[in-house]
């Protein structure tokens, strides 16, 4: 039995102090059990997307623009390189048809330079970025580290899907450089 002075309550447990003094094992823990022990459950949001703006570009309710995460689509304008066929307006139209009738959920991914809001679109199953580069509407973003994103986009390359089937595109991220620099030399 303990014996409490007069006057003076009892120290109760401080969990945050705690955490400030032992804050170093959270790392050695996480070398330990692995990051996927720390993963933590995504949030994925309903979402109603009003229009799409191009093959990678969607406007959602209430005015936001959401950057598709991982994907680079043709840009409006950017041709297939047999045939000439604007490739920007095939990625556009599949995005449309890959959209409809299927109720979406936002998984947020920050923002991008422009102030877009990046994210994945996920149906019951898998992400629409996944189901893009699949169907060969879009490319991969060169700096996006997702294993299974650049698995899918070499079997769709090599399956000759959507713009692989009309002999490929340059990349976009390369043909917008190309575009910037032919700009910066005429001016």
């Amino acid at each position: 039995m303990r014996f409490i002075s007069k006057g003076v309550a009892p120290r109760r447990f401080d969990y945050g102090q705690w955490m400030r003094n032992y804050h170093f094992i959270w790392p050695l823990l996480g070398l330990i059990l692995g990051r996927e022990f720390f993963t933590i459950i995504p949030l994925r949001l309903p979402v109603q997307v009003v229009r799409v703006l191009d093959g990678d570009t969607l406007e959602l309710r209430g005015g936001e623009r959401l950057r598709l995460a991982g994907v680079d689509a043709p840009e409006l304008g950017q041709p297939m390189r047999v045939g000439g066929l604007d490739a920007g307006r095939f990625a556009t139209g599949c995005l449309k048809f890959a959209l409809q009738g299927t109720n979406w959920r936002l998984e947020p991914k920050g923002r991008d330079i422009y102030g877009r809001q990046l994210g994945e679109l996920w149906n019951q199953k898998q992400s629409l970025s996944r189901i893009l580069v699949e169907r060969g509407c879009t490319s991969v973003y060169p700096f996006y580290e997702d294993p299974a994103l650049w698995r899918s986009l070499e079997r769709a390359k090599r399956k000759r899907r959507g713009l692989w089937a009309h002999g490929g595109f340059m990349r976009p991220y390369w043909w917008r450089k190309q575009v910037t620099k032919r700009l910066n030399a005429t001016r």
